[in-house]
């Protein structure tokens, strides 16, 4: 049931306010699956076809509720020979001039038998996330469909096999693309990727490389020559295997106006040392342009923090940002993270998870004390403006004596946020 559905039913003044408010009704998702028609008993096959006939309907009624308002669209339909779902997709495609973004994770007959009437028929289109999770997808047919969609800007691709042919191809219509998402991919051992794509993203700012499931791994790297347009990076190994996490290698990486990078490493029970070299080793190749780090992974220590951050004389960061499960080593330490220099904004989120003890999570004590050091003359010339601690852990609880150093804080000019299981904590 989607939010517009609910607040239908709040009662009757609401129901007609909602039914006459097209843009509550523009973001459709569809999400089927079932087992396979084979094993279905007569049983299953009635429920199956009704579920069909429900979701035509559904369809139907948001659609016409929606007007003309620009739509938002997830589809996921797992089984080519659930048939009957063609019926829903062809109805999203007679409204295909009004796709505004559009996530797509269907089988290969699917888009065979009814994507075809989309081509030049895309104008408000901005955003394409495909996935090929079921494979046999002929990408070269289907994905030139979406090469005349003039307001396209961010793609994401998603479980895909790639080679040389596709990517030379003029599949997508690169040279307006500013959003760029790679994840997942397996490529042939000739073919890398990044560098064709960059070939053509003359416009491209943001590129997020996934590196779960890419094989060759080395293939992946981009040419340093063809990366000077990217101003945000997100490189996201949190799935990488032990087996191959040493061939993750940051040095390949060289992004002269880089302004933005995340870095999300979850999957990794600690920084390892070479990681924790190769990591500053590229911040050191981008430290006269960055201004934005954000870190996550699943356990963080004060020793990798200051052999991240210390000693870059270049670096000069004005937002850090720092997501993790666990710290490592004394809670008070998170005192001492290493001091920056012209920081103008301060983030750190601790997810934690229950049955850990408390040595395990930093404290706010250590974290406002942090806060302290940049504000009570602790670091000269400090820029520090706003900070924000999170920690989701029924040991981080927020306390008075939290909420008077928060209101010290502030007083000293500083916007300060403390958030704990109960929420944002009132200073």
């Amino acid at each position: 049931m989607t939010l517009a559905h609910i607040l239908s039913l709040v009662c009757g003044t609401w129901n007609t306010l909602v039914h006459d408010t097209p843009g509550i009704w523009s973001s459709i998702s569809i999400r089927l699956s079932f087992t396979s028609p084979r094993d279905a008993t007569p049983t299953g096959e009635e429920l199956l076809a009704q579920r069909i006939h429900d979701t035509v309907a559904a369809v139907q009624t948001v659609l016409e509720l929606s007007e003309e308002k620009p739509l938002c669209i997830d589809v996921y339909i797992p089984f080519d020979h659930h048939h009957a779902f063609v019926l829903v997709l062809q109805r999203l495609v007679s409204e295909c001039h009004r796709w505004q973004s559009i996530r797509l994770r269907v089988g290969a007959l699917l888009y065979n038998e009814v994507f075809l009437p989309i081509s030049g028929k895309l104008p408000l289109l901005r955003s394409l996330e495909f996935h090929g999770r079921m494979g046999g997808i002929p990408l070269n047919r289907t994905l030139t469909l979406f090469q005349e969609a003039p307001s396209l800007r961010d793609v994401r691709f998603c479980i895909l096999a790639l080679d040389e042919q596709i990517l030379r191809s003029t599949i997508i219509p690169w040279s307006q693309i500013t959003f760029l998402t790679l994840s997942d991919l397996a490529v042939s051992e000739a073919c890398v990727p990044v560098k064709n794509i960059l070939d053509r993203a003359t416009r491209l700012q943001t590129l997020h490389l996934g590196h779960e499931y890419m094989y060759p791994r080395t293939t992946f790297a981009p040419v340093q020559a063809l990366s000077s347009r990217v101003q945000r990076l997100i490189l996201d190994g949190h799935s990488l295997s032990a087996e191959h996490r040493e061939q993750f290698s940051f040095e390949s990486y060289s992004f002269p106006n880089l302004t933005d990078l995340e870095i999300d490493l979850n999957g990794h029970s600690d920084l390892e040392e070479a990681e924790v070299s190769s990591i500053r080793q590229f911040l050191s190749g981008v430290s006269s342009t960055l201004t934005s780090l954000t870190l996550s992974t699943w356990r963080l220590g004060l020793s990798s923090l200051t052999s991240l951050l210390g000693g870059h004389e270049r670096l000069r960061l004005t937002s850090l940002n720092l997501r993790f499960a666990m710290w490592k080593g004394d809670p008070s330490s998170v005192e001492h993270i290493p001091v920056l220099i012209g920081l103008k904004a301060i983030s750190v989120t601790v997810r934690h998870i229950n049955g850990r003890t408390s040595e395990t999570i930093p404290s706010f004590d250590g974290l406002l004390s942090l806060a302290h050091r940049y504000l009570s003359g602790g670091i000269e010339h400090s820029s520090l403006r706003r900070i924000s601690f999170r920690i989701f852990a029924s040991l981080g609880t927020v306390k008075e004596v939290h909420k008077q150093k928060a209101r010290e804080i502030r007083d000293m000019g500083c916007e300060i946020l403390l958030v704990d299981m109960n929420g944002l904590a009132d200073l």
